[in-house]
């Protein structure tokens, strides 16, 4: 399983999507859940109106145009945005976020899930981020504008915050690779590549060959 973390934001950017959101303001998180997840969904939602879509849609430029997440994700669309709010007491329990969602007129699959921190650590306590990697179970906190992303499917969790509030975008991407495993495959070889241009002395030649392994690969599996 590839969980990724990255720090995506500096402060400032990160602190000014936060400050904007809160103007924005909150509505019960439970109308987005669906299914077993309202019943364990306990958190605030940014709406679309009041200029909560117009955030959502600067996030969604931001992260369709970084490359570190290219490079991570291979993103064709992005399946689903939200920012959300937990305050003391609220939590969202176990549950698995649903593989498919409509998105205009189209039905688009969700491949890999991301959140990224807009409070920093030490503005509250609770509310880490949980899931099970193989039968180990990690927690993740996050540093203010850092992403973490994970293959979508795996059953997760965001424990319950004891003090101060704990603000994140989540979503999710449909990828151009479907399978996590040769999704991880084609990051590496792309990692590599960069640091082989990033690093200089390999033989040009060489360096064309590996990018355009990188690329057979990438046509054979897109989908």
């Amino acid at each position: 399983m590839a969980v990724s973390r990255i720090q995506l934001l500096d402060s400032a950017l990160a602190q000014a999507w936060a400050s904007r959101a809160a103007e924005v303001g909150f509505v019960d998180g439970r109308v987005s859940a669906t299914g077993k997840a309202k019943a364990v969904k306990a958190n605030k939602q940014m709406p679309a109106e009041n200029g909560g879509a117009e955030l959502l849609t600067e996030i969604e430029n931001h992260l369709m145009t970084s490359a570190l997440v290219h490079v991570l994700a291979f993103p064709k669309v992005t399946a689903g945005l939200m920012v959300n709010a937990y305050g003391p007491g609220e939590s969202y329990g176990w549950h698995v976020d649903a593989s498919t969602v409509t998105v205009g007129q189209d039905r688009v699959r969700r491949d890999m899930s991301f959140t990224i921190a807009l409070a920093p650590p030490d503005s509250y306590e609770g509310g880490e981020l949980q899931f099970y990697e193989g039968d180990k179970l990690v927690s993740v906190r996050l540093a203010l504008g850092e992403m973490v992303l994970y293959p979508t499917g795996l059953l997760h969790q965001v424990t319950p915050v004891t003090r101060g509030e704990r603000l994140s975008c989540v979503g999710w991407f449909q990828s151009w690779i479907q399978s996590a495993e040769t999704r991880t495959v084609l990051s590496k070889l792309r990692v590599l590549n960069l640091e082989c241009e990033r690093l200089g002395g390999f033989p040009e030649a060489l360096a064309l060959r590996q990018n355009e392994a990188f690329h057979m690969l990438f046509r054979q599996f897109a989908t």
